[in-house]
């Protein structure tokens, strides 16, 4: 298993739309649920500290790049679409099962 790991500032604003775009039934999911190898995304907010993270999971990191391969130019558009939603977005990393 392979997952991606993204974190996330978000207005407050901006919130109820980051939700619905990168929650379980959203945008991204819809994007990724019709390839080989996508599992699932789980979107947890930290109260706390007012961030968000996803996680990507897939049955490997090659399914990943394969889906990139295919799917740039959608990905590309969404992502675009979507920096409008955040203020801040960070890669935290992605992991591989051992």
């Amino acid at each position: 298993m392979y997952i991606y790991i993204w974190e996330y500032k978000v207005t407050d604003e901006n919130r109820t739309a980051f939700e619905s775009a990168y929650g379980s039934d959203g945008e991204w999911e819809k994007l990724f649920s019709d390839n080989n190898g996508y599992i699932r995304t789980e979107l947890f907010l930290d109260k706390s500290r007012n961030r968000y993270i996803t996680i990507d999971y897939w049955e490997s990191k090659q399914h990943f790049i394969d889906f990139q391969k295919a799917f740039r130019n959608e990905y590309d558009e969404l992502n675009k679409k979507c920096d409008e939603l955040t203020y801040r977005e960070t890669a935290i990393g992605e992991f591989e099962k051992i």
